[in-house]
């Protein structure tokens, strides 16, 4: 089993992510990178809310079995676990 990794700014906007998330979402880094999560990775288009609000709150949260779907796609069930990280004194 591979963990699939997705860095975000303060914006939402892709700042890393590894090959594991590559292959699962069947996307390229260099057309995710410094694009906002909608439009990097489109799957996670309906969670930016939640992310928004662990982001501002600066708690984390997991999710299980989430169901993950790109228009026209079949959807991805994945374990999801949000961590804000502090660096410079903001998350």
């Amino acid at each position: 089993m591979t963990t699939a990794v997705i860095c975000l700014d303060q914006k939402l906007r892709v700042t890393a992510l590894n090959s594991a998330c590559e292959s699962l979402f069947g996307i390229s880094r260099r057309h995710a990178l410094d694009e906002p999560l909608s439009e990097g990775i489109p799957h996670f288009s309906n969670h930016e809310k939640r992310l928004r609000s662990a982001l501002d709150a600066g708690a984390g949260f997991i999710d299980r079995e989430l169901k993950l779907q790109r228009l026209g796609e079949q959807v991805i069930t994945v374990d999801c676990t949000v961590t804000p990280i502090l660096v410079d004194g903001t998350h």
